[in-house]
Parts: structure tokens; sequence; C-alpha cells
């Protein structure tokens, strides 16, 4: 995939409900059009949110999950909104609400990626 391609993926989904929520309750400065909008906002609630998803028990760290996250902004935009959101078919596990707080939709995206890494470790 180009740059050029790869831009107009993220922009086209990026237009997706959830993106859509991150992208108006993320600070302006942590907003661009090179990501996909729930990416920046996990990174921010890394970052700035002072959001931590470690559980106890087995699992992912928080390394891991950030690590993970900025990866993601490397993969093909269509994995990677697969990946965060958890489509299983015709259902999409997660959903963000604009009436919470850009830290409880921050913590949604990267408990969703802590599971799908919990999910796909051997």
């Amino acid at each position: 995939m180009s740059t050029s391609e790869r831009l107009r993926e993220i922009e086209r989904l990026n237009l997706r409900p959830n993106n859509q929520i991150a992208l108006k309750i993320l600070p302006w400065d942590w907003q661009g059009e090179s990501s996909l909008h729930v990416l920046a906002l996990a990174l921010w609630g890394i970052q700035e949110g002072g959001i931590n998803v470690e559980l106890p028990g087995p699992g992912a760290t928080m390394d891991q999950v950030e690590a993970t996250v900025i990866a993601m902004r490397d993969w093909n935009p269509i994995n990677a909104m697969a990946f965060v959101e958890g489509d299983r078919g015709d259902e999409q596990t997660l959903v963000l609400d604009a009436d919470e707080s850009p830290e409880t939709n921050a913590m949604w995206v990267l408990e969703s990626i802590r599971a799908k890494i919990d999910e796909l470790a051997p």
C-alpha cells in the first residue's frame, strides 16, 4: 500500500463512529490526519492521561500494550481498526461514548487492545 493510499484509507476509516468520537474528545494537539483517531486516543491515554490497564493475573503488561499501540500506527489501517474494534463478523465489540471522559474512552480502547493481545498469546 503506497503512502497516499494509506492516508486515504486512514481518512476513510476516521469517518467511522469510534474514530469520530475519539476525534471529538482528543485534545487538539493530539489530533492528526496521519493516524487513526482511536490509536491517537489510546496513546494519549498512556502518555498524557495516566491510563494503566495492567490487571491482576497473567496477561499483557502496560509496556506491551503501549508497544502494540505504537506498532499499530504502521499496520494496514483496516487491520488496525479491526484489531481495536474487535470485529467478529457483524459484531463490533468496542463502542466509544462521547458523553464519557477522554480518559474513560482511552481506557476502553486500551482494554480492547490488551484483551486482543491476551487472546492471541500462546
